[in-house]
């Protein structure tokens, strides 16, 4: 994920700059796969790491409800940020920078992520297993 990230990152705006610059159906698609790619090489194991940042018994709530607020928040009001960005640069290519902030982010938040697959069978054992009374 931190290395799609990465590359994400790297090549964002140097691509929209290129398709701007030398708009043909070529490059359009160049820049779709490219980009494309990484968010697949992302998302691949996107959903597991997640869900393994939450205990087993809450994980499938947790996942789908800070999924959902992200995309609710980001996605929801790109429209806004991006014709803003456009507008106050000045530059047909500022939605590269909207892109660009959300890898960044996205590459802090894969930076702090942390291993709990141990922590995730123990609480399904603590949840299997009641405890005598």
């Amino acid at each position: 994920m931190i290395g799609a990230l990465v590359l994400y990152l790297v090549l964002t705006y140097p691509l929209f700059s290129w398709v701007h610059d030398n708009p043909s159906f070529a490059n359009l698609v160049i820049t779709q796969v490219t980009l494309c790619s990484l968010l697949g090489v992302f998302f691949g194991p996107m959903s597991t790491t997640l869900a393994e940042q939450f205990p087993a018994h809450v994980r499938s709530t947790g996942l789908g409800t800070a999924y959902n607020i992200a995309v609710m928040i980001f996605g929801g009001f790109a429209p806004f940020f991006v014709t803003w960005l456009i507008g106050v640069t000045g530059s047909r290519v500022a939605p590269a920078f909207y892109v660009v902030f959300g890898a960044a982010a996205g590459l802090l938040a894969a930076l702090l992520l942390r291993e709990r697959a141990g922590e995730a069978e123990l609480a399904v054992t603590d949840v299997a297993e009641p405890h005598a009374a």
